[in-house]
């Protein structure tokens, strides 16, 4: 794999791929599967982001290198006396898609 070019996300400052050196850098999904659907490079994206690509063939997935990536989630919001209505909703709505109980 030390022979293909490797995409990267710029403020990682390193590879995704250990032992890998770096050809390019993105700042967004985008600019990775545009890379990558080039033909010329290989990187990281979310498994449901790339997955329409590679239903249609122009992505594959290197599963059998066990690579994986995972990266946490947080939701922050300002700390107020008096939560806005619609921050609400949006918080209960997160936590209903997770299956997660409010603090």
């Amino acid at each position: 794999m030390q022979q293909y070019p490797v995409s990267t996300r710029a403020y990682l400052q390193q590879t995704d791929l250990p032992g890998i050196q770096n050809t390019a850098f993105v700042t967004n999904m985008e600019a990775q599967a545009m890379l990558i659907t080039s033909g010329h490079f290989m990187g990281y994206l979310p498994e449901h982001y790339a997955q329409a690509w590679v239903d249609s063939g122009e992505m594959r997935a290197i599963d059998h290198l066990n690579l994986e990536h995972h990266s946490s989630f947080y939701l922050a919001m300002r700390a107020s006396p008096a939560v806005r209505n619609i921050v609400k909703v949006f918080v209960k709505d997160i936590e209903d898609v997770l299956g997660l109980e409010e603090e």
